[in-house]
């Protein structure tokens, strides 16, 4: 038993030699050339940006329910996968709201609740809900810094949406709420 054990001793010992180089240098000098090599190693502190916002304006059809959505662009470097948050000023995600997202009037205080939802693609003609403000899904990151910053690239899109319902019977006619998206590195 303890040779067995030695033996896989010795063996995962030099498979990690095998992993880690280290610097060599020579002991004495040799005729017309010397050589040496060390190992270089690069490590990425994660990078990441959300970005290609554009104010939204909701316009009511009568007896219509209202849905809309924007793309927007993610990306960055040193890791696969995101995570996406969604942060209403008016709603409970963010602020006072009992609803996690929430419309206010801007004349008599009306609230009117809106939902959110997020595709990792620009194709989808809807999205995964978010009815606390997170995402229970990892997203795969489809774009590079550069891509989002210099190109102008859009690789998903968020969906928002106000049923028909909650707006019909208000008096304001005008109504408003900053919504926060916040990407992070996972």
């Amino acid at each position: 038993m303890k040779k067995t054990l030695r033996a896989l001793a010795a063996v995962g010992a030099a498979a990690l030699s095998l992993n880690t180089a280290a610097a060599t240098n020579p002991s004495a000098a040799t005729a017309n050339s010397s050589q040496g090599d060390f190992l270089i190693t690069l490590e990425l502190t994660p990078f990441i940006i959300v970005n290609s916002f554009e104010d939204m304006t909701l316009n009511a059809t009568a007896n219509g329910d209202i849905s809309q959505s924007q793309d927007i662009c993610v990306g960055g470097y040193g890791f696969d996968d995101y995570s996406i948050t969604f942060e209403s000023a008016n709603g409970s995600t963010g602020g006072a709201g009992t609803a996690a997202f929430e419309l206010v009037g801007d004349a008599f205080g009306n609230v009117v609740p809106y939902g959110v939802a997020f595709a990792n693609n620009t194709t989808d003609t809807d999205g995964d809900p978010s009815t606390d403000g997170t995402m229970s899904s990892r997203f795969t990151r489809q774009g590079t810094a550069a891509d989002c910053i210099d190109n102008g690239a859009e690789n998903a899109r968020i969906f928002v949406s106000v049923d028909s319902d909650d707006w019909q019977d208000t008096d304001d006619a005008t109504f408003n709420d900053t919504l926060t998206v916040t990407v992070s590195a996972i």
